[in-house]
């Protein structure tokens, strides 16, 4: 299978592994540059910014047909939701993880026509034995993502360093 992790922000970069992990080939899309080379290092057999390419393209060279079989949206964003539909193969699936906090406008007859499946996917506690042991195995790293750490006596400088643009993860430590 093909895929595309849509953001590559922390989830983004948590699927990306995941997929990696279980032989599924991976293109990571994102609206900016700035965490492309970490989606590269963790993986990705290949990377686009939305922002100098048009991402239906990008899809479907990397898929070779008319789409990609699966899209992982993480980019929590209304945009990124009508993007996915877009990216995917007929009858194809868009699993939906991000969420967004405003309204959508999916075209449902394209959804529909093309026989795609949209799931939304929260994650909680049935997933975390898998998660452990993907961790354990080593099949999934986890300090790229760590790009900050404070003590808690410069904590105010941890939420100023958490809205700039270089950060994914920030780690406050006694």
């Amino acid at each position: 299978e093909c895929a595309v992790v849509l953001g590559a922000g922390t989830l983004g970069l948590l699927a990306l592994q995941v997929l990696r992990a279980r032989g599924v080939k991976v293109l990571a899309l994102s609206r900016t540059n700035r965490r492309l080379d970490v989606a590269r290092q963790l993986g990705a057999n290949n990377v686009a910014s939305l922002a100098e390419t048009a991402g239906v393209e990008v899809a479907r060279r990397f898929a070779g047909r008319d789409g990609v079989d699966l899209v992982i949206e993480t980019a929590g964003n209304a945009e990124a939701v009508e993007e996915a539909v877009k990216l995917v193969r007929p009858g194809g699936r868009c699993v939906l993880v991000g969420l967004p906090h405003s309204p959508s406008s999916i075209n449902f007859f394209w959804v529909v026509r093309r026989e795609i499946t949209i799931t939304g996917s929260m994650i909680y506690q049935d997933e975390f034995p898998q998660a452990l042991a993907l961790l354990s195995e080593g099949k999934i790293q986890v300090a790229p993502l760590i790009t900050h750490r404070f003590s808690l006596d410069v904590i105010h400088s941890a939420f100023a360093a958490f809205k700039s643009a270089e950060a994914i993860k920030i780690a406050v430590v006694p």
